[in-house]
């Protein structure tokens, strides 16, 4: 990979993790600011993490973590670097900001999945998503308001799959397989895009396509994607799956807009090999831009992870409070302050927390005396 290249999915990794903000506090009653049309961003950059997801780890297995100890090490480091503060943080403000503002807490969303999950105690929920077993079949669990928690429940299970298949041995196709069923139906219907993003890498790789392509490409996927939404196409295939049978948003939750996912996930592949392709004549903007944009993509875990509950705690806050006409600066300009105080305890940590695993792995290793 090319250090523009990785420069660019820095910028595509931070910009994805922004629009799920703006996604969530772009909700009314949070009185953050943002234009409400923000909320339209929907589903839309999980899916771009799925593919980019793909692509660093086919990356990463090949360069890096070249066996499955060093694979399983440096996946658990990444994640529990920020999954576990995440999880403190939400435990912690949830009690507090429901005594402020308990009307705000209350008034969730009314999807079925949601109002399960709320009934659901609070202890089970943090076990649950720690453990990333919070999607498997048709369980749908996130710790208190903290939903964005729901995508790692799928991306851990693909982080195993890619592991049995890589390192599985003689049999690991069946070990894969019993992992799948494992898993459940939901989870495996947005494995293709994580795959996507696998086949991306290799597409990349190979230097098939030329400065000129890769700049039609760009165009071509763009253009493509923006016609997909203005025509109606994807609202069209997200309709035809819930009108399957009445329950089906219920019984696939989180992808039940894999049709339309689909299609989103085929047309970012195809402008991730055009800016490969493309990527050098962007160095010299890239490399006086590389501080602002490294520290930036060093925010993008934390971000995604934090950015709810601290939403709904400083909207409570101001309900507190009183402070109204000071909302957006606090709710909006608030939360991404905090995540950028955070990110170095948290995402700047895997190193430690990898240390740390090792060592208890070195120790569990050991014969007993």
């Amino acid at each position: 990979m090319t250090r523009p290249l990785s420069l660019l999915l820095d910028v595509i990794r931070f910009i994805a993790a922004l629009l799920v903000f703006f996604h969530h506090a772009a909700i009314g009653k949070f009185a953050s600011g943002l234009p409400y049309r923000l909320i339209a961003t929907d589903r839309e950059p999980v899916i771009l993490f799925f593919v980019l997801s793909g692509f660093v780890i086919a990356y990463s297995a090949e360069t890096k973590d070249r066996s499955p100890g060093t694979y399983a090490l440096n996946r658990l480091a990444r994640l529990y670097s920020v999954v576990l503060p995440a999880l403190v943080l939400t435990a912690l403000l949830e009690p507090l900001g429901s005594w402020l503002a308990p009307q705000l807490y209350a008034d969730h969303w009314i999807d079925p999945v949601t109002l399960a999950n709320i009934g659901r105690p609070l202890g089970l929920q943090l076990v649950a998503t720690g453990l990333y077993v919070n999607e498997i079949w048709w369980w749908d669990v996130w710790p208190s308001v903290n939903s964005p928690f729901w995508s790692l429940g799928y991306e851990a299970v693909y982080y195993v799959l890619y592991a049995l298949v890589l390192w599985g041995g003689r049999f690991r196709w069946a070990w894969a397989a019993l992992a799948a069923v494992a898993a459940g139906p939901k989870i495996l219907l947005l494995l293709p895009l994580w795959v996507l993003g696998v086949g991306t890498y290799h597409a990349i790789k190979a230097e098939k396509l030329n400065r000129a392509r890769g700049y039609l490409l760009v165009a071509a996927t763009v253009a493509a994607y923006v016609l997909f939404l203005v025509l109606g196409a994807k609202a069209a295939l997200d309709r035809l799956v819930l009108g399957w049978r009445p329950d089906m948003g219920l019984l696939l939750s989180n992808s039940d807009e894999f049709l339309s996912n689909y299609v989103t996930g085929v047309l970012f592949s195809g402008l991730l090999i055009g800016l490969a392709a493309v990527a050098r004549d962007l160095a010299v903007p890239l490399y006086r831009l590389q501080k602002p944009i490294r520290a930036l993509a060093g925010l993008t875990f934390t971000l995604y992870l934090f950015h709810y509950p601290l939403v709904y705690f400083l909207r409570a806050t101001v309900l507190a409070t009183g402070l109204e006409r000071f909302s957006p600066l606090i709710v909006t300009g608030g939360t991404l302050g905090l995540v950028a105080l955070l990110a170095p305890v948290t995402e700047a940590q895997k190193g430690t927390v990898r240390r740390l695993l090792a060592r208890i792995a070195t120790r569990t290793e050991r014969p007993a005396l």
